[in-house]
């Protein structure tokens, strides 16, 4: 349990202090930019879970476009990938 926290945190600070830049990334849907973003910082979908506090369902979901998914569910996924989610 203390071991996933501490990967939790660290993942969060790593992605706060190092962004990669993306360019014209307002012009890309937020699907694509967490599944850009993802794929940057060579996560996996369920590690981009875990650091978000989602299931690997709800990433897939975000990532698919799914409008099924809450809101609350994307704002943490865009937080930690420190992302606008509109």
């Amino acid at each position: 349990m203390i071991a996933s926290l501490l990967g939790r945190a660290a993942k969060l600070v790593a992605i706060s202090t190092v962004s990669p830049k993306l360019p014209k990334e307002m012009d890309l849907p937020v699907e694509r930019r967490v599944a850009l973003l993802r794929s940057l910082y060579g996560w996996t979908q369920e590690e981009l879970a875990e650091a978000a506090c989602v299931s690997r369902a709800d990433v897939r979901c975000v990532e698919s476009g799914s409008s099924t998914l809450s809101p609350l569910a994307i704002d943490r996924i865009c937080k930690v990938l420190n992302i606008a989610s509109h």
